[in-house]
């Protein structure tokens, strides 16, 4: 049985710490897929920064394209009112019967996956991936990863460190016109040429 590895964000826009997880991902043994799902984002918030939804698929294509064993899936763009990762997974977990499921999570987030929408049935349905990013206390993470365990959670932590990037920092720069080296040159082209992010 192989694994299929989902790993959703905003992707506003897709950048070179995406990618490396995306590749580490791709490469690790027994996952046959990994599904790049963006998720909605929230209509109060200020659509001035933000790319619509066929600009970020689009983008997370591009670096999807590099992998034959990446793809992106629009799941949480589909479904109407809150996106919650419960119902990303329940739905993942009946389309691909024969497979076993992993979610990627981050290290800033695991302290807090308790307090997620139906944590316990999360666990028991997918095992999660985690990588320790630049900048996050490496006890901090540790202990994170041990209160998981001891939720009954099946966790793999990646060793190696992502790098710290910020999507905010990354559309300041387009915005002032700076040539932005953190992000994939198709990406960083497809932005200038959709002018995106006051580009």
């Amino acid at each position: 049985m192989g694994m299929v590895v989902v790993f959703g964000g905003s992707f506003n826009p897709i950048h070179i710490g995406h990618e490396e997880i995306i590749e580490s991902l791709s490469k690790l043994d027994g996952v046959d897929k990994v599904l790049v799902v963006p998720t909605k984002i929230p209509p109060h918030k200020d659509s001035s920064y933000l790319a619509d939804e066929t600009d970020r698929i689009d983008m997370c294509s591009i670096i999807a394209s590099k992998y034959p064993n990446v793809e992106v899936c629009d799941i949480e763009l589909k479904r109407e009112g809150k996106s919650y990762t419960i119902d990303t997974v329940t739905a993942l977990k009946n389309h691909y019967k024969d497979k076993s499921l992993a979610i990627t999570i981050g290290g800033d987030m695991l302290v807090s996956f308790d307090t997620w929408k139906d944590y316990k049935d999360i666990l028991k349905k997918c095992s999660l991936i985690t990588f320790k990013r630049v900048g996050i206390n490496t006890e901090e993470h540790i202990k994170s990863v041990e209160k998981l365990i001891d939720l009954g959670a099946n966790i793999v932590s990646i060793e190696n460190e992502i790098t710290d990037v910020s999507s905010t920092q990354i559309r300041n720069d387009l915005a002032e016109r700076k040539c932005c080296k953190l992000l994939d040159k198709g990406v960083f082209e497809y932005i200038t040429k959709h002018n995106l992010y006051g580009v």
